[in-house]
């Protein structure tokens, strides 16, 4: 749902980014699966014309974080999973594999965007369950790509931040402080300061 896309060059400065246009590389998207594809009060001739599932439960929630090339074909993928380092919302607290490191989750990250803020890509999405539907949540994302060119891609949990109050609002930089703002709201046009938990460190 609600699928993301950023230009990688807008990215050139990242150690993968040349292994990336090496590989055909031109833009990172982001798609989440969800139940939002799920069959939902359709009648069996709008499943039929319009060719929806039946299905009542998605086979799996998560987010795939794509590279894709200058005619949109995929290049890489992977899952963006969220590394369970720290309390994550209300209900998701910090966990360990049997070998001390810390467990790695899929979650389906509801209205995935991408954005570009100091030099890194970030994410903001919605977290309904763990922090309110009326939050936007934001992390960085930590991307790898490993000696075989399998993609990797994380968000802490200890890297979190979120703020109030709306859904998908539009997430710009201050030309004169570079400080990440917001617009929460169109008439009357209403922007805000976002913490984004890493500039004040």
């Amino acid at each position: 749902t609600n699928p993301s896309i950023l230009s990688l060059d807008r990215l050139s400065h990242l150690p993968i980014y040349s292994k990336l246009n090496e590989l055909g590389g031109k833009y990172l998207a982001t798609i989440c699966m969800t139940n939002s594809q799920c069959g939902w009060n359709d009648t069996p001739d709008e499943i039929q014309e319009y060719q929806l599932s039946k299905r009542t439960n998605p086979n799996t929630v998560r987010t795939i974080l794509l590279i894709l090339d200058h005619e949109f074909r995929t290049v890489l993928e992977t899952t963006l999973f969220l590394v369970r380092n720290a309390q994550w919302g209300n209900k998701t607290p910090p966990h360990r594999e049997p070998d001390g490191t810390f467990t790695e989750a899929a979650r389906a990250f509801d209205d995935a965007r991408l954005f570009v803020h100091q030099d890194q890509v970030w994410v903001s999405y919605r977290e309904g369950r763990g922090f309110g539907y009326d939050k936007q949540v934001l992390n960085p994302i930590h991307l790898i790509l490993d000696a075989q060119d399998a993609l990797h891609a994380t968000v802490k949990a200890s890297e979190t931040t979120h703020f109030c109050c709306g859904r998908n609002m539009a997430l710009m930089k201050n030309q004169e402080t570079g400080a990440l703002q917001s617009l929460t709201w169109v008439d009357p046009i209403t922007v805000i300061d976002v913490d984004d938990g890493v500039s004040k460190q």
